[in-house]
Parts: C-alpha cells; structure tokens; sequence
C-alpha cells in the first residue's frame, strides 16, 4: 500500500499552523544588481510563515525519524519547525524574526522528505 505524501503534509501543516507562531525569516544573502556587481545588495527576502519552537532538548522526543548531527543539540539555542516551501529553499535562509521580534540566526538546517513530498524542516537557531 503506497503512502500518501500529500495527505501526510497535508497533517503536518494543519498541526503547525494550530500549534505554532507567525515568524518571519528572511534569506539575506540575495545578490547585488547584476548591472552593477560592486553596489549595495539586493533586498533581503522575507517570508512570513507559521513555526513551532522546540527546546533542542525536546527535539529528540519526538522520534528516532528526526535524526541530526549530535553537536547541534549543544550548538542551537533553539529549533523551530515549520512546513518547507514548495517554490523558496527556506534552508538557504539566513535569519528568525519570532513573532515578539527577538531575532535569531538560522544556524543548522535539516529536512523530513521520506517520500517525494517534504514534511518538515527544522531550523536551528542561535541568538
């Protein structure tokens, strides 16, 4: 019986966006004008999505499937999940803005996709 992918993102986006927070993030590695290579850079693209912050701590709890490499649990201050985009490498993003503006950089990224469709992303963050 094969499984759904779609139905299973389907879930997982309801959960988050019932569980988790507005944050914006934002890639702030956009190149400069193609014209003029030596200018000012681009605009930094920001995104608004929902994301559930865990405790590193916590993030093992929730399953053997969620595997990383062990020197994040002490390297992150925090990990927010949220539902990867299906058009932005949200993993090529730079920075968290949580909902009550505390910023974050995005320090360590990793990904569930155990089908064609991906799940879940997982950004570790440090202040």
């Amino acid at each position: 019986m094969a499984v759904d992918w779609d139905r299973t993102r389907a879930t997982v986006e309801k959960m988050i966006n019932q569980y988790g927070r507005t944050i914006q993030i934002i890639d702030d590695a956009v190149a400069a004008d193609s014209t003029d290579p030596l200018g000012p850079p681009g605009v930094p693209t920001t995104v608004n999505v929902k994301g559930v912050f865990v405790r590193p701590s916590g993030y093992i709890k929730l399953g053997e499937t969620f595997t990383m490499e062990v020197g994040m649990w002490t390297e992150v201050d925090k990990i927010v999940l949220v539902l990867p985009s299906l058009t932005q490498h949200y993993e090529k993003f730079t920075r968290v803005i949580d909902s009550d503006n505390t910023p974050y950089k995005i320090f360590k990224t990793d990904s569930l996709a155990p089908g064609d469709v991906p799940l879940l992303l997982y950004l570790g963050l440090r202040q």
